[in-house]
Parts: C-alpha cells; structure tokens; sequence
C-alpha cells in the first residue's frame, strides 16, 4: 500500500534510505499499470526534486568549508554560539542555501551593478577551472521573480508546469489523468489519447539581456532588488508568452498556434468575426463537448473593435458583464472566460494577414512548459556600444499536451 511523505520525513532520510524512496517513486510514475493517485506521485516527486537541491547544496558548503580551513581558513565557532544553536535546534541553518546568504546576495547585487566579480568561494564553480560559467540568481530573488511573473503573465500563471528530465519521451497518460474501464479498447472521436503518445521535452534557453547602466546607481539590496525582479520578471513572461501562443520549437517552444496536432480550425471574415450568430455557428459548434472548459484569448483591439461591439436587439452587450459589488468590467463571451493579449502575441484582426490566427479558445491546463526555474546571470558586453551588460537565462521547454479541445481561429478572406 501506497504511502505519501512528506519533506520533513525526507529530510530524516539516510541516504540510501533516499534514493531508495526515490527509485521507488520513480518506478510508480513510470509503471502504466499504477493504481496510485497520480497527483500524489507527482507531488511526491516534486518534494523529491526539492532534496535533491537541498542535499547538493549542503555537500557543496561542506567542501568549500573543507577546502577553506585546509588553506588555513574558516569559521571559528565561540562556546556562545555553540550553546545558541544547541537551545535552537529547530531554527534552520543559515548555511543551507549558499546562494540566500546575505554574503551572497551582496555580492550578486555588485556583480550585476557594478561588475565587481563575484569571490570564488561564493560561486557555483568554486572547485573548477573555468572563469564564464554563468552565475547563480539568489534564491529569495528567484523567488520574487516567479511569484512576480504570475502577476504579469495571464497566460503563463495558467499553463501546467513541470520539472522534469529532459530528453526522455513521456506517455502523455503519465502526466494528464485519465479514468477509464478496464479492458476498454474503444476511444472517443476526441479522446485520441493513449498510452502510447508520447512527448518529450528538449532544453531550450530563454535570454533576457539588461543593461548595467539601468542599476549603476543602486546602493542597497532593497533597492537592488525592487528594481531587478520586475525588469527580468516582465521582459522573461512577454517571451514565454510569445513562446507558447506562436513559438515554432526551433530554440523555443511549440506553440499552439504552430502544433500540427491542433487541427480544429475556424476561418472567419471580418463580417463573421464581429457577428454574435457567426460566432455561435462556427466556434461555439466546433467546440468538442468534453472540452468545453477553455476561455477565448485575442489582441485587445480585436476584442473592443468586433467583440465588445456586438449586441442583441435592445442593443444590449452580449459580451460583458460588471461586478454588482465593486463595478468592475467582467469579460465573458458566449458563456466563457475572456482575456486579451498585446498584439506581439495575438495579432490586431484589422492588420492580420488572411490565414493568421487572430484568437483562440483553450484550457491552458493542456498546454506544458517544463523548468527547473532556476535563472542564471552572466556578463556580456556589446561591442557595438561598449557597455557591459548582462544575460539572465532560464532552460526551459512547452507543448501541448492535449491538442483536441483547443480552436484556432484564423482571419479569412472577406466576402
């Protein structure tokens, strides 16, 4: 029988103990005939991901200590501390995480700022050679950056994600839960789904370039770090965005637009596109009835130049709401959710050209982007101005995972 754990009883794990549970969680996610919750196993295994992390970082430090008093170096523990962290024992070690030191983060903000290399006892790459591997964003900044991009991205907080090895095919069953009877053979005309289709996720990385100049001027970490997350936050979701709408998997995702397993496709003229019957007929019609959940994505200008403007025979607006209590515009079309994007993701429908996806209607839960979310800085210069800047990447890789119940909507010719 099945029982989940928690990071805490991870923790207490002896080693082998660990990587015995893990070869064992490993081999539940990969067994087709599994009875247990998915979700739990994947839950499990993220708790797993997390100490692995933990667990490296911590034999890092220990060989840097290692290292350092060897050269005559170290930290010298008084009798006060040693008696503050026996009468402690539950406070966490500030040691853990080497890159959430306040050390650290200094020396991340002067590096960034002003160049000032970071010292090598405090880099990744502390035992090797080499001098460009890129350096390591601190935790409590990496943090803000991923809760900052659920802010910004209406697409992005919404997409599954992952953290798995890449480079492995995996039954798409294995990461989307399905029920089904056993011995059942027959599938659906749109559950086409089986065992046998597989994905499997490449490392592609994202690049986000800021210039020096922006933060020579900050003097602290607060500053530093009021200014940093939003600038790489913003600029990191608009290009995963792109990425996922329209990305062709060539060094980025695939994006829906671009899947050649999307096949469910509306054409609509300009007179179709702003008519409440067209809309019915065409798009509410193609929309298989077990994947009705979506919500409809456009270019804002499309929505308030067709959408927002049609209206029943009272001239009422068939296309939005208010909230009774606060006032606020609600944006509902044909009994589902709304959102609108910039042009540089969803084309404007006026400026389109005939055969761009202008809109979409998708549950985003079926679209996947796979990343460890661990985002690295590294210095490059631009010759053509001589300034210093500084390359933040990010691996990370997207696909459809269910292509059945999403409708690209395309611009047709005008009657």
């Amino acid at each position: 029988m099945f029982v989940p754990m928690s990071a805490e009883q991870y923790r207490s794990l002896s080693a082998d103990e660990f990587q015995e549970r893990k070869q064992y969680i490993t081999d539940l996610l990969s067994d087709p005939e599994c009875t247990v919750d998915f979700a739990q196993l994947r839950a499990e295994a993220e708790i797993i991901a997390g100490e692995v992390e933990r667990r490296n970082a911590a034999t890092q430090l220990r060989s840097l200590n290692i290292a350092a008093v060897a050269g005559g170096a170290g930290t010298v523990i008084d009798g006060q501390s040693a008696i503050n962290a026996r009468s402690n024992p539950a406070a966490p070690a500030a040691s853990e995480d080497p890159f959430d030191t306040a050390e650290y983060r200094n020396a991340f903000m002067e590096y960034v700022c002003r160049g000032t290399a970071i010292p090598m006892e405090l880099r990744a790459d502390a035992h090797t050679m080499t001098t460009d591997v890129p350096v390591q964003i601190p935790t409590t900044l990496m943090s803000q950056i991923v809760e900052k991009m659920s802010e910004y991205g209406n697409i992005w907080n919404k997409v599954t994600k992952l953290n798995i090895q890449g480079g492995i095919e995996f039954p798409v069953l294995e990461l989307k839960a399905t029920a089904s009877w056993i011995g059942e053979d027959v599938v659906s005309e749109y559950q086409k789904l089986e065992s046998k289709t597989k994905i499997s996720f490449l490392f592609h990385q994202l690049e986000c370039r800021l210039s020096q100049s922006i933060l020579t001027s900050v003097v602290t970490f607060s500053e530093f770090q009021a200014r940093f997350v939003p600038i790489i936050a913003e600029a990191m979701v608009r290009a995963i965005e792109q990425s996922i709408v329209r990305g062709d998997g060539n060094g980025q995702f695939l994006g829906v637009t671009k899947d050649a397993r999307v096949t469910n496709v509306v054409e609509m003229t300009a007179e179709e596109f702003g008519d409440w019957k067209a809309w019915r007929k065409k798009v509410k019609a193609a929309m298989p009835k077990a994947y009705r959940n979506g919500e409809f994505y456009m270019c804002q200008s499309s929505w308030d130049s067709y959408v927002e403007t049609m209206s029943d025979d009272q001239n009422a607006p068939v296309s939005i709401g208010y909230n009774p209590v606060t006032g606020e515009e609600i944006m509902r079309f044909m009994g589902k959710g709304a959102e609108t994007t910039e042009p540089d993701i969803f084309p404007d429908f006026d400026t389109a050209e005939a055969g761009d996806v202008v809109a979409v209607f998708i549950d985003w839960k079926n679209y996947v982007v796979n990343t460890n979310m661990q985002i690295k800085t590294e210095k490059w210069i631009d010759h053509e101005t001589n300034k210093v800047k500084y390359k933040s990447l990010m691996v990370a890789d997207g696909k459809v995972l269910d292509p059945y119940g999403i409708i690209l909507i395309k611009k047709a010719v005008s009657a």
